[in-house]
This record gives structure tokens, C-alpha cells and sequence, in this order.
């Protein structure tokens, strides 16, 4: 096995979008309140329909509405803030994000956009590794993630993720 792997990370929307939806939908969960409360909400509307006094016409209907409304709006937001993320970091142009050097001593990142400084992470210190359809999400922190899109390591993936595993162990998943 090679004993230094480079990535040059080039990130398009799409990647980008795969991204946060396995990480705010599939790691973090995220998507449970939105559901849970419209579900609460409708539940109540329906038992104040069925079981409720007459003179309360109005609350089932407010209540299905905002049952049915807020997950809408909550995943349209999310929706929003992603968009406005890519227009922000001008993906839409593919530009080359980061630099990744993985070696025997840990993970090296290097800014491509506009400071080329270079941050030094041990492997100990890495929080954990995802592998998602060919894509690598390697993470330094739970809040801070480095893509790893399959295909632009200069080896092939399958041994970015054995190096990867052989040095994080127990902190990586194949998903």
C-alpha cells in the first residue's frame, strides 16, 4: 500500500448536496422533529375531531394545517440554506476545495481556494469515517467533515478506505 495518498478535492452541487443530506438526514437525524411535530399535530386534530366538542370547529383544521405545513417549511428551509451554501462557496463552477495528503502520521489538509495553509490532523484525533456509495466523508470533529468524492485520489478508492480503516479502526462505517 501507498504510503502517502493526495486528493484534490473538487466539490460539484450535486456532491454537495449528497453530502448534507447523508449527514443531517442519515447521521444526525435531523429529520425527526420536523416529522414527530406534524405528526403530534395531526394526531390532536384528529382526536379533536372524532372525540372533541362541537364548538371547536376550527382548532382541527388549524391543527392539520400546521401538522401538514411545518415539515414542509422546515425541509424547504433546509432546502433554501443548502442552495444558498453552493452559491456561497461558488460550486456551481466545480472549483478545487481543499487538498488532502493521507499519510502513515494522519490526515494533512491544505486550502486551495485563497490561503494555501496547511492544517496537520493524527489519525488518533479524527472523530470518524463514513464510506457512502464510493464517497468518503472523514471526519475531524462531529460538526467538521472533509469530502473525499470517489475517483479523485490518486489511487484507486478501495485503498483510500483500507487506509483509512487501518488507521481509524473502529471509527469507520461502510454504509
Amino acid at each position: 500500500m501507498k504510503q502517502k495518498i493526495t486528493v484534490h478535492v473538487r466539490l460539484s452541487p450535486s456532491q454537495f448536496r449528497k453530502f448534507c443530506r447523508f449527514d443531517n438526514f442519515r447521521r444526525q437525524h435531523r429529520w425527526f422533529v420536523p416529522i414527530m411535530t406534524g405528526m403530534i399535530m395531526i394526531t390532536i386534530s384528529m382526536a379533536l375531531l372524532f372525540f372533541g366538542k362541537s364548538r371547536s370547529d376550527t382548532m382541527p383544521g388549524i391543527l392539520m394545517g400546521l401538522g401538514i405545513a411545518f415539515p414542509l417549511f422546515a425541509f424547504g428551509m433546509y432546502t433554501i440554506q443548502i442552495e444558498s451554501q453552493i452559491a456561497k462557496r461558488n460550486l456551481k463552477k466545480n472549483p478545487e476545495i481543499y487538498i488532502l495528503e493521507l499519510t502513515t502520521a494522519g490526515l494533512g489538509v491544505t486550502g486551495a481556494m485563497q490561503v494555501r495553509s496547511r492544517v496537520d490532523l493524527p489519525w488518533t484525533s479524527m472523530w470518524g469515517a463514513f464510506r457512502r456509495k464510493g464517497d468518503i466523508y472523514l471526519y475531524a470533529t462531529p460538526a467538521r467533515a472533509f469530502i473525499l468524492p470517489a475517483g479523485q485520489a490518486d489511487v484507486p478508492d478501495a485503498q483510500v478506505w483500507e487506509m483509512i480503516t487501518q488507521y481509524m479502526g473502529e471509527k469507520c462505517f461502510d454504509t
